[in-house]
């Protein structure tokens, strides 16, 4: 049960966003980060919403970018994808609707600057989608998702973005793990002007990969581009990448 102010807060939060909602209780559910239902012994918290709403964000981009870009292979369109769903433009989604402001978490959470820590964030924007879809439904969602990911979509489907690797591999990474790869630069060869930098790639503290590029930035692109490759050619498990 939620008291009355916390059903009049959501339902103005709702008026303002121009979305209908039957479940109050669901929706409020969305926002319930499971530090705040541990701390008052609850199993009640949004962690399947967001289970839900991760293969919904998933199936509405992805058939979005399909019919949007019929000749694009299916590489171009899973780093699409990958950039559109990731931490960064969901949390910012997040922000940008104000979704911080209704978040319940525990107080230790809250001191920690939780409220506004992009995997909350990023969390609670999927658990949102999965309970407005199972209030509304897909076509529902699709009305709220895509015009809030359109300028998304048209900016990294720019080749200079579309061939971002770190940002593919950080998505596989980080949905499953919470852990993001890290680069570390451990060579630098050449004169000045035509040097080149070495950098490894760094998974659950084990080296993975060595990327070599004329900037620190492109050998980082190199290293993932090397982890991408061997999941799909090799298929690797990700989870090989965590065991001890």
């Amino acid at each position: 049960m939620i008291t009355e102010l916390r059903r009049k807060a959501l339902q103005d939060f709702l008026a303002g966003l121009k979305i209908p909602f039957k479940n109050i209780e669901l929706l409020h559910l969305a926002f319930v980060h499971s530090s705040f239902a541990n701390k008052n012994q609850s199993s009640d918290n949004n962690q399947r919403l967001e289970f839900l709403g991760d293969s919904v964000l998933s199936l509405c981009v992805s058939e979005f970018i399909y019919e949007k870009y019929p000749q694009a292979a299916e590489g171009k369109l899973t780093r699409i994808r990958s950039y559109v769903v990731s931490e960064k433009t969901l949390s910012e989604l997040s922000r940008k609707l104000k979704f911080d402001q209704f978040i319940l978490i525990s107080w230790g959470e809250e001191n920690s600057g939780g409220r506004q820590r992009d995997a909350i964030l990023a969390d609670t924007f999927e658990a949102f989608l999965g309970a407005l879809y199972l209030d509304q439904g897909m076509i529902t969602v699709k009305d709220f998702l895509l015009p809030l990911m359109i300028e998304e979509i048209d900016k990294v489907s720019h080749e200079e973005f579309v061939y971002d690797y770190k940002t593919e591999l950080q998505y596989l990474i980080q949905k499953k793990y919470k852990k993001c790869p890290e680069y570390k630069v451990v060579k630098e060869d050449g004169p000045p002007h035509n040097k080149l930098f070495y950098s490894e790639l760094i998974i659950n503290d084990k080296v993975l990969a060595l990327g070599v590029g004329n900037s620190k930035k492109r050998a980082e692109q190199e290293a993932a581009k090397q982890i991408l490759e061997k999941i799909r050619k090799e298929n690797i498990n990700i989870e090989n990448f965590f065991k001890e």
